[in-house]
């Protein structure tokens, strides 16, 4: 059984369904949420609705003998969880799978329910070992291999790459230089405040916004700004707020297209703490993290890392910003990060790890 019902989880989950297909396995994918999007056509073979009552659930088990659960939790949808304690109830193995380097334990209990411990528990990097170890998760339940969604960054690249007429150039024409903005849905995921949400970031998504344009104002060169929204963000909403702040004037909110497809054309990119910062990281873009007053340390990921800024201050975030654009050369030589060929590898391993937990 696999569940999973926004968007990076699915994404994180739909490479190990490839895999474990090409193992032979069989696999039956909870019909809800982004799994039914068109672009995962080849697994609605696959799409199964999971009983809502545990009656018809504990036949649905025997009936289709079910071994194990591969899951992601996400920042909303509590349902996988759900399903895992269950499952784990049952005596059935659960293999979650950590999308992001964020709420390790938050999302173990985002029913409200106690820390959830599953079965194995993978994680992209040593640094999200490190630190789901150290919010309580079972050390010895912890896996390394990798974030599968990434597994096929590099490929995508150099495809994008090939295109002979880039569509940031149709655009912006005369521009010098290119900043992608990478948003998030922050206040509606995490509040505007910590007395209307515990999990408050210190930040919205206006902060970042308005902090990279006053930062372009600063500067010397052109730079235009391309924005992307977040699969779960409003665009008519975003577009609203990049015209409040006066964005219209130095460049546009895109739709309709992914921001990877967009890295070859572009010279930085920026944003709070979205996967796509460490996918351009990853082929060598150079990266501003604009996460200012951030009080959750689990969003820290992208620190101390090389070719990558980090604002973590109000008082200094604009200036470091503009130091960023200022310090940034068009045709800067890419050079793709070694870790690449970790989540490259990420879909198989994790399929392997699934199937050795379905055995009886």
């Amino acid at each position: 059984m696999i569940s999973a019902i926004e968007v990076g989880s699915v994404r994180a989950l739909a490479p190990v369904c490839y895999e474990l297909l090409e193992l032979g396995e069989e696999i039956l994918i909870d019909k809800k949420g982004f799994f039914t999007d068109e672009e995962l056509f080849d697994l609605k073979p696959f799409l199964v609705t999971f009983p809502d009552n545990s009656k018809e659930l504990s036949h649905f088990l025997q009936q289709y003998n079910v071994k194990s659960l591969l899951f992601s939790v996400n920042v909303h949808d509590t349902y996988p969880l759900i399903l895992a304690r269950i499952l784990d109830a049952e005596g059935i193995k659960t293999v979650h799978v950590l999308d992001y380097w964020s709420g390790y334990s938050y999302r173990m209990k985002l029913d409200d329910g106690i820390l959830f411990q599953p079965t194995k528990y993978i994680v992209p990097d040593e640094y999200a070992a490190k630190m789901a170890i150290s919010e309580g998760i079972s050390k010895d339940r912890i896996s390394v291999m990798g974030q599968p969604a990434i597994a096929d960054v590099e490929e995508s690249y150099r495809l994008s790459s090939a295109q002979v007429n880039s569509p940031i150039k149709s655009l912006f024409p005369e521009s010098n230089k290119v900043i992608l903005f990478v948003s998030e849905p922050v206040s509606a995921d995490q509040g505007n405040s910590l007395q209307e949400n515990k999990h408050y970031r210190g930040y919205v998504e206006r902060d970042a916004l308005q902090i990279l344009l006053k930062a372009v104002v600063q500067t010397s060169s052109q730079f235009r700004i391309c924005v992307i929204p977040h699969p779960r963000q409003s665009v008519r909403e975003l577009t609203n707020l990049w015209t409040s702040l006066g964005g219209d004037k130095y460049g546009v909110v895109l739709d309709g297209i992914r921001g990877r497809d967009l890295l070859p054309f572009v010279d930085g990119v920026s944003g709070m703490s979205s996967t796509l910062l460490y996918e351009s990281w990853l082929v060598g873009k150079p990266v501003a993290s604009i996460q200012p007053g951030l009080l959750n340390n689990s969003a820290r990921m992208l620190e101390h890392k090389e070719n990558i800024i980090f604002v973590d201050q109000y008082k200094s975030a604009e200036k470091e910003v503009a130091g960023w654009l200022n310090n940034m050369n068009r045709g800067l030589k890419v050079n793709f990060h070694p870790d690449l060929e970790m989540h490259k590898n990420a879909p198989s391993r994790i399929a392997r790890e699934v199937k050795s937990n379905s055995k009886t």
